[in-house]
């Protein structure tokens, strides 16, 4: 009994000496940095924009147009921002720029054929596309008005796309004090 009660002892001891070792200090961890971060030196965003009729010399774009959007939604723009929807736009751009230069130089007029070529310009600009700095957008701006059986009331349903709206715009790419700024900045976050 006695020699039994002294081991117990002796373990009890040994527990309180494993209670009373020194504990290691905590040590601080950083689990996340919030920023906010205004964005480098940029050139400043540039637009042009462009109102083409179906019955003018430019039915490429009204093609590009009905492929492009949703048919339940005729009313909604098209959005082209991915590099195969303006490669389409750029294809489209340059064919009917060779149809206004097959035209009549009326028919054709000098400001539809000098918006194009800048279109063209801006859409060849940079070689391949990458980054956010080109979007070309194309809105539907007047319709055919549809009466329903033939009535001569206007129905709520759209006809057919007479005039879209083409808005390109272009620029907003970091300058090279941006580019400084920014890794400077990565710098400093090291």
């Amino acid at each position: 009994n006695e020699g039994e009660e002294v081991k117990e002892e002796e373990k009890e001891k040994e527990d309180d000496t494993e209670e009373e070792e020194p504990e290691e200090p905590e040590t601080e961890q950083l689990r996340c940095v919030i920023a906010i971060i205004r964005h480098g030196d940029r050139t400043p965003k540039q637009k042009m924009k462009l109102k083409i009729q179906r019955d003018g010399p430019c039915q490429a774009i009204f093609h590009l147009f009905a492929k492009m959007s949703d048919p339940e939604k005729p009313t909604k723009e098209v959005k082209l921002k991915t590099a195969k929807e303006l490669t389409t736009m750029l294809e489209t751009t340059r064919t009917m720029l060779r149809q206004l230069r097959q035209c009549d130089e009326e028919e054709a007029g000098e400001e539809l054929k000098s918006k194009l070529e800048q279109m063209r310009s801006v859409l060849e600009k940079g070689g391949k596309f990458s980054g956010i700095n080109r979007k070309v957008q194309i809105k539907p701006t007047k319709f055919e008005a549809l009466s329903p059986d033939g009535q001569g009331e206007r129905s709520e349903t759209y006809g057919q796309v007479i005039e879209l709206l083409i808005v390109a715009k272009w620029g907003g790419s970091l300058t090279d004090l941006g580019k400084a700024q920014a890794a400077e900045l990565g710098e400093r976050f090291r």
